[in-house]
């Protein structure tokens, strides 16, 4: 598992965790659906080094144990919460 920022081509960002860049795309592709009404124009894949400054390394690596495909949603005092794509965008 490995965890993903994908930037819209509004600059918007959004963090995903899968297995590589296939699903991590696909996975982008469907949470746009299921929250979005316009249409989608484009997007960027980057997969994050998981030792980046200014993540906390401890609960990143506690979310990639998990070994759960999904939309990453973080808070500090929670960690990462690894949500499925027909979510509520507000969902933590």
């Amino acid at each position: 598992m490995k965890l993903f920022e994908i930037t819209q081509a509004s600059g918007a960002k959004l963090s995903v965790f899968a297995a590589g860049f296939d699903e991590a795309a696909g996975i982008f592709t469907a949470w746009y659906a299921n929250h979005h009404d316009d249409y989608l124009s484009g997007f960027e894949v980057a997969e994050r080094n998981p030792s980046w400054s200014g993540l906390n390394t401890e609960q990143l690596r506690e979310a990639l144990a998990l070994n759960i495909s999904g939309v990453g949603r973080y808070g500090p005092d929670k960690g990462w919460t690894i949500l499925p794509t027909n979510a509520p965008v507000g969902d933590t």
